[in-house]
């Protein structure tokens, strides 16, 4: 909670205990109620309404209504007293709750030596049809690009959500199924600002910096990647994260067009089903990718209002991605040569073969239970009966376990060619995202993260990316061994 809703939680619980007892209290609990209202008018001026705080806010109000026009003779009896008063605890109590669960949150601040700048661009791949729009236009993608900047008074911190809260909106609209409820429950986004500097230039020296892509999951947003973004671009990279259109939950484009989420994992079918939806849609990711960095080639100072085109070393681009884009970040770097290095966040990889073996030097990090899956997917093996409990046919289990083995396979070879393995044993999946920081008590709940101190496992984080780039793109010493040393849920693995 912030500082004036606790303030406001206080004097509120002392009204209500005051009122308790006989009305001796009169005039303190008179004057307690106009510190009441004065603070709560401070309160929406200078940190602004939020949906959490609303029972509280009807406390107050009811609180008001009995300062101005109670009666002058008080005849509640000792047990309505108490009734009203556990009635209006109560209510605190609610607000309470809904702001430990539903915090404004604040991402963890950069560690770098620069100031972080950042941009949004509209880019339209000319080569590409949109497959999954009824009007058969271009593929069009938003990137958000971050860098070392250059800042000055003029400039202001950037919102972490600059296209309305549309992403989380969504999101909630899946649940609620209505457009007034998701956007008022979306509408405390607003509040939360991200470490970035929204337009600033980039900063004036005679270096290039390394290009990082940034691939999100199926389902989400470039948004759960900001905390990473401006780590890195902190730290003397250019940062780019697309949202790949029509696979997050909702996209904005500057004409207001809006692309919601049309890429569900289809399941009719079982097994193959999934398989072929997932490798589709990785596709599409791995080929936004590759159009993402010829642009970067190519930007004009111009278009976006920055001079970034001549300050991109394009001999050392990197790529990271989770869960879907963590299976386009390794089809991107097995097929792109410009690829000199890449990170694989909780992914499974999709379209495998035991040809597809990586030579080059790549990270996969994964959560415990991955970790835990790929380890079972080694040696599985069914039998007739257990195909029959399943409902699976023969063909279809050897096509299955074909697909999995081989992931394992691929990620063992990686190690022989300069590839690591790290398992964090307490992560979830959503550990490796920043939603995690978003409600992280509720988020823990439902299963989406591992129980782990969200603060630590960010920093964490993005010192094992820091790490793992900076020897690959700036050829500087690795300290991933001190890193796993250091913090003993990180364990290396050869094998599983």
């Amino acid at each position: 909670m912030r500082i004036i809703e606790i303030i406001l939680c206080a004097f509120c619980i002392a009204v209500i205990l005051m009122r308790i007892p006989d009305s001796r209290h009169k005039k303190h609990i008179d004057f307690i109620s106009y510190i009441i209202l004065t603070v709560f008018l401070v309160h929406l001026i200078f940190e602004g309404y939020r949906w959490q705080m609303i029972f509280l806010y009807s406390f107050t109000v009811l609180n008001t209504i009995s300062l101005f026009f109670r009666k002058k003779t008080n005849s509640c009896s000792p047990v309505k007293k108490v009734i009203k008063a556990g009635s209006g605890l109560f209510l605190i109590f609610l607000s309470m709750i809904f702001g430990y669960y539903f915090p404004i949150f604040v991402l963890p601040e950069p560690t770098g030596k620069y100031d972080v700048g950042t941009v949004i661009l509209q880019l339209t791949d000319s080569s590409r049809i949109e497959t999954f729009s009824d009007s058969s236009l271009m593929r069009k993608l938003i990137v958000q690009i971050w860098y070392p900047a250059e800042i000055s008074d003029k400039h202001e911190k950037a919102p972490l959500m600059v296209d309305e809260n549309l992403m989380i909106a969504e999101f909630i609209d899946e649940y609620v199924n209505n457009e007034f409820l998701s956007c008022f429950f979306s509408d405390y986004f607003k509040y939360i600002d991200s470490n970035s500097y929204y337009g600033a230039d980039i900063i004036n020296t005679e270096e290039k910096f390394p290009l990082i892509l940034i691939s999100h999951g199926l389902g989400t947003s470039r948004i759960l990647h900001t905390n990473q973004a401006e780590n890195l671009a902190s730290h003397g990279y250019v940062v780019v994260c697309p949202d790949h259109t029509f696979g997050t939950a909702a996209t904005k484009f500057p004409d207001g067009e809006i692309a919601r989420f049309k890429m569900p994992v289809r399941y009719d079918n079982g097994w193959r089903d999934m398989n072929n939806s997932l490798n589709e849609y990785g596709k599409i990711w791995t080929e936004d990718l590759k159009f993402v960095i010829d642009e970067m080639s190519s930007l004009a100072p111009e278009k976006e209002g920055i001079s970034i085109k001549n300050r991109i070393d394009l001999s050392k681009i990197g790529v990271a991605g989770h869960s879907l884009g963590g299976g386009a970040a390794y089809e991107l770097s097995y097929y792109d040569d410009r690829i000199a290095a890449g990170v694989n966040m909780d992914g499974s990889l999709f379209n495998t073969g035991k040809n597809k073996i990586l030579k080059k030097p790549f990270l996969f990090i994964l959560s415990g239970i991955n970790a835990e899956s790929k380890k079972a997917h080694k040696n599985m093996s069914m039998n007739e009966e257990q195909l029959k409990v399943y409902g699976i046919s023969k063909e279809e289990y050897e096509e299955y376990r074909e697909s999995e083995t081989s992931e394992v396979f691929l990620l063992e070879e990686s190690v022989l060619n300069n590839g690591i393995i790290l398992e964090a044993k307490e992560a979830g999946h959503y550990n490796f995202t920043d939603i995690q920081s978003y409600a992280p008590n509720l988020i823990e709940y439902l299963g989406l993260t591992g129980r782990t101190d969200v603060s630590k496992n960010m920093s964490l984080l993005n010192i094992i990316l820091l790490d793992f780039f900076n020897t690959h793109l700036k050829f500087e010493s690795s300290n991933i061994d001190k890193i796993t040393r250091e913090n003993p849920q990180l364990q290396l693995l050869r094998q599983f």
